[in-house]
Order: structure tokens, then C-alpha cells, then sequence
């Protein structure tokens, strides 16, 4: 998530210095779409999110969360051990959890609640598990415990007996086009 947050920061800081020079809008969104973010340049196997609940904290079509959803990948997971944040005191703390997870499965595109546009998916789930829920009946309780199943995957430490790593070092050579390497330098120049 973080490296996700500098790449999409750094385009933004991208386009105010082209501001801050007097050139239009335009040319900042000719310069993006013919230099997209070399995170974008490649399809993924698996995106993986740690601390996926900052992506639930974000709405989905923030800047941010637009971003990480534009990322091709065949795979999207989630990882956090709190998928929900927020003051459990707070009147709205179950219906500002509810729209949290909505946002993630937003993010993993499930197929009901997260695929279709950014509003239709949002009134699938407020109809089928956010109403529902918050009015206390138990078909949303229900629907909410189905797709916690299905999507969820919880593990404690003493259930999991993984074998050691193997770590095996090799040089590769990895061709970099130059475009890219001169978005690579200009990366580390800014920090």
C-alpha cells in the first residue's frame, strides 16, 4: 500500500509542477497517459494490500484508491488484522464499518458487491447487507456472514505449521525500457 501511495503521490506532484509553470491541464494529462505509472505498465500475477484497512478507509473513487484500482492483477488480496477501523463509542461505527468492508470488495472486484460500477455496487450491498443490518434483521446478518466467508481467510499464528524459507540469491538481468528507468531516477531524485 505504501509503495502504491508514493507512485500515486508522486504523480500528483508530477502534475503541480506543471501547474506551478503555467502549462494547462491538458498537457499534465497528455504527460500521464503517455508516462502512466510504471506500476500500471504491468500486469500482475497477485496485487497484494497489507494494511488493507487504509484502502477501506479511503472512498473508492479517491485519487488513491483509484489508483490501486486501476493496477491489473489476476489476483487482489487484502491483508489486516483489524479490516474495520474506527471509535467502537462512535453511534455510526457499524454503518461506517459496513461501508469500510463495501470498499474492499470494491478492491478484490467480488462479483455482487465489488465488479460493477462504483454506485450500483454500493446499492447492492446497502440494500442486501447495510439496511438490513443496521435495522437488526437477520437476513443481513446472514448475507454479511456469507460473504465474510467467502472472501475472508483467518489464521492465527499456532494454526499455521509453514516449513522454513529457502533463500537462494541469483543475479538477473532485467531489461529496463527507457522510459521507465528515467521514471525510476526520477523517483529516486525526489526523495
Amino acid at each position: 500500500f505504501s509503495r502504491c501511495k508514493r507512485e500515486y503521490y508522486r504523480e500528483a506532484r508530477v502534475r503541480g509542477k506543471k501547474q506551478k509553470r503555467g502549462q494547462d491541464c491538458l498537457s499534465c494529462s497528455d504527460r500521464l497517459s503517455h508516462e502512466p505509472s510504471p506500476l500500471l505498465q504491468i500486469r500482475w500475477l497477485r496485487l497484494v494490500v497489507d494494511e488493507g484497512h487504509e484502502l477501506g478507509k479511503n472512498e473508492v473513487d479517491s485519487g488513491l484508491a483509484h489508483f490501486i484500482g486501476e493496477i491489473a492483477a489476476e489476483r487482489r488480496w487484502v491483508i489486516s488484522g483489524s479490516p474495520t477501523t474506527g471509535d467502537e463509542d462512535d453511534q455510526n461505527f457499524n454503518a461506517d464499518g459496513l461501508d469500510q468492508l463495501q470498499r474492499l470488495l470494491q478492491f478484490l472486484r467480488h462479483p455482487t458487491y465489488g465488479l460493477k460500477a462504483v454506485d450500483q455496487a454500493r446499492e447492492n450491498w446497502d440494500l442486501a447487507v447495510k439496511r438490513p443490518f443496521l435495522d437488526r434483521r437477520e437476513r443481513g446478518r446472514d448475507e454479511l456472514l456469507r460473504i465474510l466467508n467467502e472472501v475472508m481467510v483467518m489464521h492465527r499464528k499456532e494454526d499455521i505449521n509453514l516449513p522454513k524459507p529457502i533463500f537462494k540469491q541469483a543475479n538477473l538481468d532485467v531489461p529496463v525500457p527507457d522510459n521507465v528507468q528515467s521514471m525510476i531516477i526520477e523517483v529516486a531524485e525526489l526523495r
